[in-house]
């Protein structure tokens, strides 16, 4: 695991998912010994009882962590982008006041890497950049679907980060040199 750069007071990580039942307390633990303040989960209800992860947000306030949940389908995007925007603006003001943020959902890699680069949209770096660094950090190709790259460009261009997109940029490889 590794903290995602560029945020001048909090950090920011995306992950797979803590393990369930009896590891939960352990896995969880483990994070906010690595740091972490606070807990965003984007697993659906239907995921947190198949994955034996129901009981997240009462471990994570045992342990004294901010647990958040905004529920994403697997290999989806969110169904509305103005919640989005309020969940990842919430995670934004959080990390400006210090706070350290693990973005989770099943493997890390589509629904993690769609939150992570809205808030990092919101911070003031491109999605190139964003999923070049979440990629680099998770050291695997992000995110899962064609369709997750398409939202995290169109958050940006809603939310005012287009100048950090070039209008004629349809490229398919978030890992390439900005043009």
């Amino acid at each position: 695991m590794e903290w995602l750069t560029g945020f001048p007071a909090g950090r920011l990580l995306t992950s797979a998912r803590p393990r369930g039942g009896d590891w939960l307390q352990v896995d969880l633990a483990y994070w906010q010994r690595y740091g972490a303040t606070d807990i965003l989960c984007l697993l659906t209800q239907p995921e947190l009882e198949e994955l034996d992860l129901d009981q997240e947000a009462r471990v994570c306030q045992e342990l004294g962590l901010h647990w958040h949940h905004f529920p994403i389908r697997d290999r989806h995007v969110p169904t509305s982008l103005e919640e989005a925007y309020r969940q990842a603006r919430h995670c934004a003001n959080r990390l400006q006041a210090g706070a350290a943020i693990i973005v989770h959902c099943r493997m890390g890699l589509g629904r993690s890497t769609l939150m992570a680069s809205a808030i990092m949209a919101l911070g003031g770096i491109s999605p190139r950049q964003a999923l070049r660094q979440i990629g680099d950090s998770r050291r695997l190709p992000v995110p899962d679907t064609s369709a997750q790259r398409d939202w995290i460009f169109a958050f940006a261009r809603q939310y005012g980060i287009s100048q950090m997109i070039k209008a004629t940029d349809n490229s398919r490889n978030p890992f390439a040199g900005d043009k």
